[in-house]
């Protein structure tokens, strides 16, 4: 086949059934139409030069690695990217809704609940640290099992990102109902328990709005 009916083949597929990924694998130049048509495009090393490659998502040494790409990697890719996703909703969520319920305290001033500081570690430690971790230990199959073994479960395994059963509208409104819920906590909680108190700091004064954001 010529490299545009490769390509003209991976279209077909696409365009009758818009719901299908497509994965064309190449190691040549003649494959490089196939791999750009396609959803994810692979690319072999090979003695045939590096125009494959150059043009892929993803680039193997052998055919035999792909097993490896789809199975395991495709699906931590999958179970990583769609909690992140839904955890960035969140994240930001439980940050911005308190300055939208300081509004109606303030007669809509434009001043912010939290300190300068809590801001710049918030989105530090909380959009940094726990993706870091996340993408080197989450592993929720051992994956170091012997070989034979672990492979007759990834058909059950992969399902999950094939049925999209993470990223969907019934997650992200429960981490959106987590969100509005942990908002409450941290806006309304302190600041009705430290309205009626009299505290006072080291230095003698009374406690100031930035008390109630930090706690």
């Amino acid at each position: 086949m010529s490299p545009g009916q490769k390509a003209d083949v991976v279209r077909l597929i696409k365009e009758d059934d818009p719901e299908v990924i497509t994965l064309a694998i190449g190691d040549g130049a003649n494959d490089v139409s196939m791999i750009r048509e396609a959803h994810i495009g692979v690319g072999l090393y090979g003695n045939e030069g590096m125009m494959a490659v150059q043009s892929s998502d993803f680039a193997l040494g052998e055919f035999k690695f792909l097993w490896r790409l789809l199975m395991h990697h495709g699906r931590l890719c999958y179970l990583r990217n769609a909690e992140v996703i839904l955890y960035f909703f969140y994240k930001n969520f439980v940050m911005t809704m308190p300055q939208f319920c300081l509004a109606f305290y303030n007669g809509y001033s434009g001043q912010t609940v939290f300190d300068d500081k809590y801001i710049a570690f918030y989105n530090l430690v909380f959009t940094s640290m726990p993706l870091f971790v996340k993408a080197i230990f989450e592993q929720d199959v051992n994956y170091q099992l012997e070989g034979p073994q672990i492979r007759k479960l990834y058909p059950s395994l992969y399902y999950i990102g094939a049925k999209h059963t993470i990223f969907t509208w019934k997650n992200l409104s429960i981490y959106i109902v987590y969100a509005v819920y942990h908002t409450g906590l941290s806006f309304f909680v302190p600041l009705y328990v430290l309205e009626d108190t009299h505290i006072l700091t080291n230095s003698g004064h009374n406690i100031d709005m930035w008390t109630i954001s930090g706690c």
